[in-house]
């Protein structure tokens, strides 16, 4: 039977953490590791604590221990597929949300198990999962559209959108997706006219309409007129809609506008493995090796390990 003291502190522990309060959460988990070190409550509480931390390293090797320990935990074993969910480890991640949803059947390890599918290409195994979710729970409406996004199917990504959009009409992000989509729908000189007439009118380019513009600019190869809209915008795409537009420069072999695309966000991307080998790549495919070096040295003091990819730079460039 659970003792008064321990019951107190599950619960404050639960709350601080459902509110994101992580200082009282480490408080919490402190005293309630003393009293009640080993049981599967307090560990879980643990790993969920390095989740909200977003310590994700130190939580894939507690989720290591814990799934060995306590593998018939559906609670444990979603953790862990959010740990690895947050390391951008989605096959691993998919694997613990489909292992959590066999041992406890549920639509969030369900839900969870289609993001992680849609994050690693495996469309036809999200889709069905999502098409099933979106009846009982509409949120994932959102992740629907965000999986017929990946695969250009703007229209009926716009649909999931707009259905989304009915049950809760003022979701900013949403909205901005419809116009997105239907911009991806127009065509280039069409959807250039929209933002000149926006700019007549004093307004701002909308940051994510310029992926779609860009991309739909590189597919007439129209790589100039690509670079001039990018020139013209260089603040809103310090972004993740610059980051997306470098991507689609990247497919697209403008390995020029790729990179400048991606020196403009770099910073916030420090910790992603594939984004600095792209930038890295991109930089040898346009002669930029000595102006990515001259970047890494300005930021490798706060991130150690850049040093080992400056080295590599360095081989290049004797």
């Amino acid at each position: 039977m659970v003792s008064g003291p321990v019951h107190t502190l599950r619960y404050n522990l639960s709350q601080a953490l459902k509110h994101k309060n992580l200082e009282e959460a480490a408080t919490a988990l402190s005293h309630l590791k003393q009293i009640d070190p080993l049981s599967v409550e307090t560990r879980g509480m643990e790993l969920e604590f390095l989740v909200k931390k977003k310590d994700y390293k130190s939580g894939a090797t507690l989720a290591l221990q814990l799934t060995k320990l306590f593998p018939d935990s559906g609670r444990v074993l979603l953790l862990a597929g959010h740990v690895y969910y947050g390391l951008k480890d989605y096959k691993k991640a998919a694997t613990y949300f489909t292992e959590a949803s066999r041992v406890n059947p549920h639509r969030v390890s369900e839900y969870w198990r289609a993001k992680a599918l849609t994050q690693m290409g495996a469309f036809a195994e999200a889709g069905p999962i999502l098409e099933l979710l979106v009846r009982q729970y509409p949120p994932a409406r959102m992740d629907l559209g965000w999986l017929y996004e990946r695969q250009k199917k703007w229209q009926l990504a716009l649909d999931q959108y707009g259905m989304f959009l009915e049950a809760y009409p003022d979701h900013e992000f949403a909205l901005k997706k419809v116009v997105e989509m239907k911009a991806r729908m127009l065509d280039s000189k069409d959807l250039i006219e929209e933002m000149e007439d926006l700019a007549e009118l004093g307004d701002e380019t909308p940051p994510h309409l310029i992926p779609p513009l860009i991309e739909k600019l590189l597919k007439t190869a129209d790589v100039e007129g690509a670079r001039e809209v990018i020139k013209k915008n260089l603040e809103p795409l310090r972004s993740k809609f610059g980051v997306d537009a470098g991507w689609t420069c990247y497919r697209f072999k403008a390995f020029d506008l790729a990179f400048e695309l991606f020196a403009l966000n770099i910073q916030t991307n420090l910790d992603n493995f594939k984004f600095l080998n792209t930038i890295e790549m991109c930089a040898r495919k346009c002669n930029r090796v000595a102006g990515l070096k001259t970047i890494y040295e300005a930021l490798a003091a706060g991130h150690k390990p850049l040093y080992g990819r400056l080295r590599r730079l360095d081989k290049l460039l004797t």
